[in-house]
């Protein structure tokens, strides 16, 4: 027994893949899909064969996805060229616009069928997961075959900020994928070979318009409600609820509203606090923003929020459209038009089948319920049906008929010859009107009917605030001067699910819901705007129907992968930092947790210069900072998070801060994979988690760099990586390896000597350890300035010392013949500012004096006399 345990354990093992094997069956798989998804890449070019942008092909019959701005200009002729990587140039037709979203449908012609990929389930994408990117970056492809680069999505639910209402990337994902300019519009696939996202926009630095490590992506769940519309020619727009919130103690506030707004108009008023809204537990203003800027104007969308009261209201309301500002008033192409609405009437007949019975399909029953007891229902079922008059007959009853006549083009219907209340005569019209001019009319005939009006979903919510929804492809059409009727078709399988009719004189509005989702016939639920049952709709078993759309949400496991579950460990250790300004950009930086009770490790930059830094922990909440040591020379800084007294959540409170260790020091093999978890661009704001990226180490070596004109004080050992983390606001953040253990902090942004390109690098665990010792011994420094220095600057100016921590900077004497007697300053001067910095205490511009070396010029602001004079100071090797 013991023996056969042992020989399965052995084979098990001997055919246990080596690393090797998995990297090769890794990449063997990488291969397989971008060979399957390339031929669906489309180089875009305009009319005159000029191109600038990339784009994907998603159906078979040629219909594709790019950014708004890469057709911008070609939205005089709607015209263009479309390569792919068969070598050759296929007619490209410019269909529907969002340049809220900066999103545009394409059509390519010539070609039957087109290779194409599918729209993926952006909701299931996690930090760590990997990202292809394709397109034609720098029009690098003669050929029309794309360029790939690999990387991992850095970030998700990523705000970026738009010119006014329009390219707006609301709830994008972000990617440390390589995307250059040329990259835009073009598909962003996950490990499926599924398109993911569409690639808009990059972040840069003062490099220009090249990869900084920081790509974003339109994700593909939020294309999804704009497609109808954009295969159809429209324009499209995003919706409002006319209210604006804001963070405030008692959670996400509405502070204004307005009248009449979708929002006002289900209830909520000024100081009520949203609590859900789109099936998303709102967390701050900003997510609230996010999730509102992914959704289509008049569209339903369901919230709950909590009164002033204390009482939980769940409610349904529609979105407003953002009317969107183009450079030419947009009118829809009408064969375009003309050829969506087509498609959707074709694809309606053929959920019907060949063959229907009406007697039996339009059986059906009703009772009055408007504002007395209901009657016993009537059952009704067709007893004849032309092109001018539909008549529905009693089945066991003699209460006479209903029959809807089409007189003078206009559909009149009646109950025993006497008119219909208006709810039940907009019911009935539309039921004559749907019989008639759809189900039994030929779908190019009566094409010409309808108006192609966008997308709609059909929405159902629970009793818990969850709603499940259906997208619907919607067509109009009017029943007569003054009615209108809006079916719904389901746009996954092509069968009407919601008839809408309004009567626009009185706004009396009846809404029809077909809940048998498997075409027709049907049974119906049917609503008015009066509140009230206008007519009770029973199914053809002669049973109530009471209609929900049971339909479960979606229950993909989103399972988290190794880099995903780094991330979450990187995440809670690695805190935001905002502090002074640098220059003329907003201070912000990063930091690690190193112990329990808040103490933080950084850099040593201008950030800590103010009296109010701040760290914010991974769930957003606020601490303010104090500095505790720092050093010019290792360009490190050890800084304490102060505590509070009281907190809700245990790991906020001070002494269980989660951190990193720095006992161990982890191996490192060139080539080895690495992890680097920062905020650059500061792109992450407040509640939202930090940025990841990914790479190799490549080496450690010493650092031989400069910041501008100035040597790098620090010229220690540096671990070298090419994952890119030299952009604003990295600094400061961890590097860890593939189990998540600290290897370095990412250093400030220093240019090579040798190449004049920034670098990408950490500096050790090791030196990191030997500061913080040092920075625990008193005997090594004083508290709260730098212990090293380089060549010491003098200026000659002796300050007034005591409390010089909080109190103003006033000179106390100037030394004669020295560089600030020179320049001018004065006894009594009061010191303001310092290099566009404002200056509060004595502490921050000593900060300032030791960042500088001779030969620099000191520009200090002082005020004299309620005077404010700018002076500027050479300073000089001190003797």
């Amino acid at each position: 027994m013991f023996g056969s345990a042992h020989v399965i354990a052995a084979d098990t093992v001997a055919t246990q893949p080596t690393v090797i094997e998995l990297a090769e069956r890794a990449e063997y798989a990488r291969i397989a899909v971008v060979e399957k998804v390339a031929p669906s890449v489309v180089c875009i070019f305009d009319e005159d064969e000029r191109g600038g942008g990339s784009g994907v092909i998603i159906s078979p019959d040629g219909y594709g996805l790019t950014n708004f701005h890469v057709v911008e200009a070609m939205m005089e002729t709607r015209s263009g060229f479309g390569g792919m990587s068969d070598g050759k140039l296929y007619p490209l037709q410019v269909l529907g616009i969002d340049p809220g979203g900066d999103v545009a449908m394409f059509k390519l012609t010539g070609r039957d069928p087109f290779p194409f990929s599918n729209l993926g389930d952006s909701d299931l994408v996690r930090v760590g997961d990997t990202a292809i990117a394709m397109g034609n970056p720098f029009l690098l492809s003669d050929d029309y075959t794309p360029t790939v680069t690999s990387g991992i999505v850095s970030g998700i639910h990523r705000y970026q900020y738009g010119s006014g209402d329009v390219l707006l990337y609301s709830d994008c994902i972000q990617v440390d994928t390589a995307i250059n300019p040329g990259n835009s519009g073009g598909p962003l696939f996950n490990l499926a070979g599924e398109v993911i996202g569409i690639n808009g926009r990059i972040s840069v630095s003062m490099r220009g318009r090249v990869n900084v490590g920081m790509g974003y992506a339109i994700t593909s769940n939020q294309i999804k409600p704009f497609i109808p519309g954009l295969r159809a020619g429209l324009l499209v727009e995003h919706g409002t609820i006319q209210a604006t919130v804001r963070d405030r103690d008692a959670g996400v506030v509405f502070i204004e509203l307005y009248e009449d707004g979708p929002a006002w108009n289900i209830g909520i008023r000024p100081g009520d606090v949203l609590l859900r809204f789109a099936n998303q537990p709102i967390e701050s203003a900003n997510h609230f923003a996010s999730v509102l800027g992914t959704l289509p104007g008049d569209w339903p969308v369901a919230l709950s929020y909590r009164d002033a009261s204390g009482e939980v209201h769940h409610k349904i309301t529609r979105t407003e459209g953002v009317k969107i500002k183009t450079r030419k008033p947009y009118e829809p192409d009408g064969d375009v038009v003309a050829r969506a609405v087509e498609r959707v009437l074709r694809r309606f007949h053929d959920t019907l089948g060949k063959s229907i019975d009406i007697a039996t399909d339009m059986r059906w029953k009703e009772s009055h319920a408007a504002g007395e007891s209901a009657n016993d229902p009537i059952e009704y079922a067709v007893a004849a049906s032309d092109a001018s008059r539909l008549v529905w007959e009693p089945v066991d009853d003699n209460s006479g008929s209903v029959v809807v006549d089409r007189i003078d083009g206009e559909l009149k219907a009646t109950h025993n010859d006497a008119p219909l209340p208006l709810p039940m005569d907009l019911v009935f019209r539309a039921r004559a009107f749907v019989q008639q001019r759809l189900v039994e009319s030929d779908p190019q005939t009566s094409a010409g009917l309808f108006e192609h009006c966008g997308a709609d979903a059909l929405l159902d919510l629970d009793s818990n605030g969850q709603s499940h929804s259906t997208l619907l492809e919607c067509l109009s059409a009017s029943l007569d001067d003054h009615t209108t009727i809006r079916l719904g078709f389901d746009a996954a399988a092509g069968n009407l699910r919601r008839i809408t009719v309004t009567d626009e004189p009185t706004r009396e509005v009846a809404g029809i819901t077909l809940a048998d989702e498997t075409g027709w016939p049907v049974d119906l639920d049917v609503e008015s705007t009066l509140g009230r049952t206008a007519i009770r709709i029973v199914d053809r078993n002669m049973q109530d129907v009471d209609h929900h759309d049971d339909a479960p949400a979606n229950t993909a496991k989103k399972v988290p992968t190794p880099a995903a579950k780094i991330f979450e460990d990187v995440a809670n250790r690695v805190v935001k930092l905002t502090g002074a300004r640098v220059g003329q950009s907003e201070g912000y930086g990063c930091g690690i947790l190193i112990s329990t009770n808040g103490l933080a490790l950084t850099v040593d930059s201008g950030l800590l210069n103010s009296p109010n830094v701040r760290a914010h922990l991974y769930n957003g909440t606020p601490r303010q900072v104090e500095l505790v040591h720092a050093d010019r020379d290792l360009q490190l800084a050890l800084i304490q998070l102060k505590p509070v007294e009281f907190s809700d959540t245990p790991e906020e409170t001070h002494g269980k801060y989660p951190c990193f260790e720095l006992n161990q020091t982890p191996s490192l093999t060139i080539g080895q994979p690495v992890f680097a978890g920062g905020n650059p661009f500061k792109v992450a704001d407040k509640g939202e988690h930090i940025s990841l990226s990914r790479g190799v180490y490549c080496g450690t070596t010493k650092l031989d760099a400069t910041r501008g004109t100035q040597d790098f004080p620090y010229r220690g050992d540096v671990l070298v990586i090419d994952a890119i983390t030299s952009a604003p606001g990295f600094a400061g953040g961890a590097l860890v390896d593939g189990h998540g253990e600290l290897l370095g902090l990412v250093g400030r942004g220093v240019e090579s000597r040798f190449t004049y390109t920034q670098l990408n690098y950490a500096i050790p665990i090791s030196v990191l350890s030997e500061f913080v010792a040092n920075a625990s011994n008193p005997a090594t420094h004083e508290s709260g300035t730098s212990t090293a220095k380089g060549r010491d600057v003098y200026h000659g100016i002796k300050f007034f010392e005591l409390g010089y921590r909080s109190n103003p900077v006033y000179v106390e004497r100037v030394r004669r013949g020295s560089p600030a007697s020179r320049a001018g300053i004065r006894k009594d001067d009061l010191i303001i500012g310092a290099n566009g910095r404002p200056i509060a205490k004595l502490e921050v511009l000593e900060r300032i004096i030791d960042e500088s070396e001779p030969g620099d010029v000191l520009e200090l602001t002082v005020l004299r006399d309620d005077k404010v004079k700018k002076i500027r100071i050479e300073l000089e090797e001190a003797k």
